[in-house]
């Protein structure tokens, strides 16, 4: 029996794609790329079948490569890194196993994405948030976070509370405190993703854009809703170092929160709100976002 035959097995022939206009999809990046050899897509429902697809690629010695929701877009989207890797697409993981209110954290799946917990504290009327991108709405929010994806307020892995991954050997370890509960991904209490270091040496940033395991969920930290106001402050060249300094003070009291873009007039997000575009005046734009009470903003 083959590593494909094994998997039909386990998922059915019609979660192992194995028909060649799909998989030429997986080429499809807005990148220079070029197209990899692709023998299937592996579509798992849970982290038992993640844990039986990488246990029967051992058994065979087939490469494996994860995707989320294969929306990673300017990184190389949904391709391999290498030729005859078997494509996991973990799209179909798309359950948020819990929300905490009182101790502001999501626990979810790589298939969930933007809009998916968006919604989800939208209609159950929870007053938090989360770091979103400026990406899709149909993006992962796990696979972002593993690729150290920056948020309107700042790194997403600084949002990371724990992981559960399935590594390469078949284990599956969860880190921070995660670990010291063997319920599994819904059973740990509040307390175990409060203290996100966990004891000891802190394993969280060896799963960070690397192939050490598959990432099944997250914990990520929310955040309380805030009034919030983006500024767009225009600077002339002869400004620039001055301002910068002001801006990176501001930082560093804490004032400006998350990220600030500087561009130049040529930016065409500018010229879609009627700025920008003189390149006579030789300015620099800068987006800014203030959070917190209306009063203080």
């Amino acid at each position: 029996m083959t590593a494909l035959d094994a998997w039909r097995s386990l998922l059915g022939a019609d979660r192992v794609v194995v028909e060649p206009t799909q998989i030429a999809r997986l080429a499809m990046n807005i990148t220079e790329y070029p197209a990899r050899r692709v023998p299937a897509i592996l579509h798992v429902a849970n982290r038992r079948e993640v844990e039986a697809v990488i246990a029967i690629a051992r058994a065979h010695r087939a490469a494996v490569y994860p995707i989320s929701t294969g929306k990673n877009w300017g990184v190389g989207s949904k391709l391999p890194v290498n030729h005859d890797a078997a494509v996991v697409d973990m799209s179909g993981m798309n359950r948020i196993l819990e929300v905490n209110e009182r101790f502001e954290y999501a626990v979810v799946e790589p298939g969930v994405t933007q809009r998916a917990l968006f919604e989800h504290l939208a209609k159950r009327e929870i007053p938090l948030r989360f770091n979103m991108t400026g990406s899709g709405e149909e993006t992962s929010i796990v696979g972002n976070l593993l690729e150290r994806g920056v948020g309107m307020l700042g790194q997403r892995t600084q949002d990371i509370r724990g992981l559960e991954v399935v590594t390469g050997s078949g284990r599956v370890v969860r880190t921070g405190l995660w670990h010291c509960f063997d319920g599994g991904t819904v059973a740990a209490p509040a307390c175990a993703h409060h203290y996100p270091a966990g004891f000891g040496p802190d394993l969280t940033g060896l799963f960070l854009q690397s192939n050490l395991g598959i990432t099944t969920a997250a914990v990520v930290g929310l955040r309380p809703r805030e009034s919030v106001t983006l500024a767009l402050l225009r600077t002339e060249a002869s400004r620039l170092s001055p301002f910068v300094d002001a801006i990176a003070r501001l930082r560093k009291e804490n004032v400006l929160r998350d990220r600030v873009e500087i561009d130049g007039d040529d930016d065409p997000r500018l010229h879609g709100l009627g700025v920008g575009g003189d390149s006579a005046l030789h300015s620099w734009w800068t987006w800014a976002a203030l959070w917190g009470d209306r009063e203080i903003v």
